[in-house]
């Protein structure tokens, strides 16, 4: 009876384990508890993302989303997924770029860089980022599935594969080994 109680717990221990490394999240209740009021889920904390090692001053703090009038299909278009309103309920961190480097290390967000940025490093994946200026724009291997809507590149190096890249202005240099990326010009003006 003993071994088996052990046995559960360090099974149980795994699976959290598991479950945190891979950046989900997991709420344990005993089955002995009491009903308790779920944890609010309507207010969750966003945390501004990190600047660049050696850049001290944090990059922004969270803003609230801009309303759009621009309705999502179900089943979006490249001409969708390429439109600044596509994501403009969505945006999570509107940051300007302290110290003229950025780096994007969080995962699943929405961020809108509103300054022009000497550098812009991603490193998670499911990044989103609307921005206006970017000289050197760097899309890790580690950060696939993205979507980049900039207004001006001088030069992006995409690394990670189905990346979306797309520019308003300027013939960007371009250097990607990343497998199935879209980057072009944007087709959709706005």
């Amino acid at each position: 009876m003993m071994r088996a109680g052990r046995a559960r717990r360090w099974f149980g221990g795994l699976c959290v384990a598991i479950l945190v490394l891979s950046g989900c999240s997991v709420e344990l209740v005993s089955a002995n508890a009491p009903d308790q009021p779920p944890a609010d889920t309507q207010n969750p904390t966003v945390s501004p993302t990190t600047a660049v090692a050696g850049d001290a001053t944090p990059a922004a703090a969270s803003a609230p989303a801009a309303t759009s009038t621009y309705s999502k299909p179900d089943n979006p278009t490249e001409k969708d997924l390429a439109r600044r309103s596509y994501y403009a309920d969505e945006i999570e961190v509107t940051t300007g770029c302290p110290g003229g480097k950025l780096a994007l290390d969080q995962s699943s967000r929405v961020t809108a860089i509103t300054e022009d940025c000497h550098e812009v490093r991603v490193t998670a994946p499911f990044t989103t980022l609307l921005a206006e200026k970017i000289d050197i724009l760097i899309v890790e291997d580690t950060a696939s599935l993205g979507h980049f809507i900039i207004r001006e590149i001088g030069t992006a190096r995409i690394e990670a594969p189905f990346n979306h890249v797309y520019w308003d202005r300027g013939k960007p240099q371009l250097k990607v080994t990343g497998f199935r990326c879209v980057i072009k010009p944007n087709p959709v003006s706005e």
